[in-house]
């Protein structure tokens, strides 16, 4: 298993019943973070990653990942201590 799991997205179809932003800070020698969410069901959910900010390229090096119903994992490849990165997101749930 890789240390950045590609998030499972099936674009899906139907009526949408939210969207949430968020996003999550990685600050110095962090590697991850999460953004705690309104519950939704993982399995009816595509999640969008929508860029970062900050002073570095490693956010694009990283990854999101639904971990469960209220929380988004981000994951950045490489951290440093003077670096803070911001990655934004976006999670759709559908009935």
């Amino acid at each position: 298993m890789s240390n950045y799991p590609i998030p499972k997205s099936r674009f899906l179809t139907g009526t949408v019943k939210s969207v949430q932003d968020f996003s999550i800070t990685l600050s110095g020698a962090n590697y991850s973070g999460t953004a705690t969410i309104t519950e939704v069901d993982p399995d009816k959910c595509d999640l969008f990653y929508l860029g970062y900010t900050g002073d570095t390229y490693q956010a694009a090096q990283g990854a999101l990942e639904i971990t469960n119903g209220t929380t988004i994992t981000a994951r950045r490849g490489y951290a440093a201590v003077s670096s803070t990165t911001i990655i934004h997101g976006r999670i759709k749930e559908t009935y």
